[in-house]
């Protein structure tokens, strides 16, 4: 994905994520229970279904939703997302690879959201929603074209029990709006509590010791429903958003995540009559520790405010039922509904409707639109340029050739030939894989562009044989001169690539990645060259083959530090039982300071640190000369200190005695000095 595909898709998540925390603030507290010490008093003079404000301690009343057809309202709203990783290296959602260890990022995000409710039946009301003058930032710099995908009415039912039952979507937006709208509604449930009476509300919620203790139940499939802490003082509804984001209203505490709230204040002013959400600042900091390791610390900031509908209603009164897809929260609590085509078995543009009208279009004709997307440089059309490609070259298999002739001419930039190849990747026809063969033989093509046909090549839908063997010859180094980098280059790519193919393949073409792991088995044997050799192992760790760890292992001790390098990547991503114990002890022993710095980085990517080892990382980190080392040391430790009391011992003693200001700032991550100091 690019980068602007990557970004667009973030930020359309986040203004998803927005919409329905708004939806839920808004509806999951639009009843006369909702009413709370936070509200103002009724107005002097108003009517007699004005519902008066309660004390924090006074009984909530039964749950009636009062929407009326024809209800108006808009929202000015204000999301702030402020998130620190605490030295682990994390993905920001939607841009893989883009969080370092201990970068901060603050996510920002504006718009306005109306409401229109359409229709009311026997099972609650259907609503109409828009979202205008969306705003993004990331890190204080706007970036307003990244929000889109939301600029079209959306529908949502809501039943008598104020609880979100579904969102309808326009059956015109593409692909990749699609899968992001429904990933939000998979992520995201409004869940009442079973007996809301025993909930009060109040402004502030926080004990003495920061964290949370009562229970909740979780409303999901069955394989998924448990008890987990929730404290008695809770608003009547729960925002619980699931593994995508571990975004959890409450504590969620599993053998994969704990989730923290650290502080929580929730201000709420409704009119005087009770019935709409008038303001509301919701103030919200958590930390996620994922197998021991406290991952990341985020502090959300929320704000509505009330203001006058603009427009008029034509906009909700022009939406058409039929032109709407819903999906059903009731669907998804059973296990009926699809899921979403990024984690689908099989690909999710397999499933993109035809373009109209592709199949009479020429090549050429194709190509320039393709072009012209591509350069955009905007995440919406460079995936449409793709989707466009490769239903095309689905529709017309010998158009492969015109591509590879279009390739040839060199008028093509560096991202729109990535693009092309992607998109014979993608489009799996016998023809197309016949040209990526074809430019991975042509010696007359760039380096770069043979390279790309490798990586095609070992991502095709459907590899075979053939494609094993290809690679196979394509990554031998036999004969090939030392100087000849591009070359070199060319085989260790191809070589990666069949690692890769082999993982990918072992579900269902358990045969192919047998005989990658013969072929890479038989390279440990007879490769000399270390630069070759760093190249298998790399291989292997990209196969995840556990088969092939002996040879891995054997690897750790090599007297090449590239290869050292590449077999503690490795051991990791094979994901060995004894990886703990064989990377540990190989820290001891390693004399090279980049190796010993890798190690660690792979220790820290291996999970959590065992008890028996806190000892030994101390005496490492007490003799370690080398501040990059150091600060390796001082993260893996880290993710123990708030558990382990060695580990935080070893690390109070280390921030007396350090003299670096990075790994001094590191060790403030985890040391708390008025506590320990």
């Amino acid at each position: 994905m690019s980068e602007a595909g990557g970004r667009r898709g973030l930020w359309i998540a986040v203004a998803g994520v927005a919409a329905l925390v708004v939806l839920w603030l808004i509806f999951g507290r639009n009843h006369e229970a909702a009413v709370t010490a936070a509200a103002p008093a009724p107005a002097q003079g108003s009517t007699s279904d004005e519902a008066p404000g309660t004390s924090a301690d006074a009984e909530p009343r039964s749950l009636l939703c009062r929407f009326e057809v024809g209800d108006a309202l808009a929202y000015d709203v204000h999301l702030e997302v402020r998130s620190k990783f605490n030295g682990q290296a994390v993905d920001v959602p939607g841009m893989p690879g883009q969080a370092s260890p201990s970068q901060s990022y603050t996510l920002g995000y504006r718009s306005r959201l109306e409401l229109r409710v359409l229709e009311e039946g026997e099972d609650g009301w259907l609503v109409a929603a828009r979202i205008e003058n969306n705003e993004q930032s990331l890190n204080s710099q706007v970036a307003s074209s990244m929000g889109e995908g939301y600029e079209l009415p959306f529908l949502f039912r809501m039943d008598s029990r104020c609880m979100l039952q579904g969102i309808g979507l326009s059956k015109s937006v593409d692909e990749q709006t699609r899968m992001a709208h429904q990933n939000i509604l998979l992520l995201a449930e409004g869940v009442m509590p079973a007996d809301p009476s025993a909930n009060k509300w109040t402004e502030e919620q926080l004990d003495d010791t920061g964290i949370y203790q009562a229970t909740y139940t979780v409303v999901g499939p069955a394989a998924e429903r448990a008890q987990a802490p929730m404290p008695p003082d809770v608003p009547t509804q729960v925002l619980k958003v699931r593994d995508f984001y571990k975004d959890v209203r409450p504590i969620i505490d599993t053998a994969k995540a704990t989730v923290k709230i650290l502080g929580s204040r929730d201000e709420f002013s409704f009119a005087p009559s009770g019935k709409w959400l008038s303001q509301a600042q919701v103030h919200l900091q958590l930390e996620y520790v994922v197998a021991d390791k406290p991952l990341v610390s985020k502090q959300i900031d929320l704000g509505l405010q009330r203001t006058e509908s603009a427009g008029g209603d034509a906009w909700a009164k022009a939406i058409s039922r039929s032109d709407y897809r819903f999906w059903d929260r009731m669907q998804l609590t059973a296990g009926g509904l699809e899921p979403p085509p990024a984690v689908r078995k099989g690909r999710a543009y397999d499933d993109v409707p035809p373009i109209p009208g592709l199949g009479e279009r020429s090549m050429a004709s194709v190509l320039d639109e393709f072009r012209r997307l591509v350069q955009s440089g905007e995440g919406r059309s460079i995936y449409r340029a793709q989707i466009m490609l490769l239903q095309y070259l689905r529709l017309h298999p010998e158009a492969a050739k015109l591509l590879l002739a279009e390739l040839k001419t060199g008028t093509m930039t560096e991202t729109e030939r990535a693009h092309a190849f992607l998109g014979l990747e993608m489009a799996g026809t016998k023809e197309a894989r016949e040209v990526l063969e074809t430019a991975l033989a042509d010696t007359e093509m760039s380096w770069a562009d043979r390279a790309r046909a490798v990586a095609a090549l070992s991502d095709i839908p459907e590899p075979d044989v053939a494609v094993v063997q290809t690679l196979t010859d394509a990554a031998r180094w036999e004969g090939t001169p030392i100087d000849a980098h591009d070359q070199r280059e060319l085989q260790n790519t191809a070589l990666l690539s069949l690692g890769h193919l082999a993982d990918t393949a072992r579900a269902e073409h358990p045969d192919l990645s047998e005989m990658v792991r013969l072929e890479l088995s038989n390279r440990f044997e007879s490769t000399a060259d270390p630069n070759a050799l760093a190249a298998v192992v790399g291989a292997a760790g990209n196969a995840k083959d556990p088969a092939l760890w002996p040879e891995v292992k054997d690897q750790l001790s090599h007297e090449s530090p590239h290869v050292r390098e590449m077999a503690a990547n490795a051991a990791v991503k094979i994901g060995a039982p004894d990886v703990w114990v064989s990377l540990l002890d190989q820290l001891q022993n390693e004399t090279d300071s980049r190796v010993r710095s890798k190690i660690v980085y792979s220790l820290i990517e291996a999970g959590s640190v065992p008890a028996n080892a806190v000892s030994t990382l101390g005496q490492l980190l007490a003799s370690e000369e080398h501040v990059d080392v150091r600060l390796m040391l001082v993260r893996l430790l880290g993710q123990s200190a708030a558990t382990n009391p060695d580990a935080m011992a070893i690390l109070v003693a280390r921030l007396e005695s350090e003299t670096s200001p990075p790994v001094m700032v590191e060790l403030g991550k985890y040391v708390d000095a008025t506590k320990h100091l």
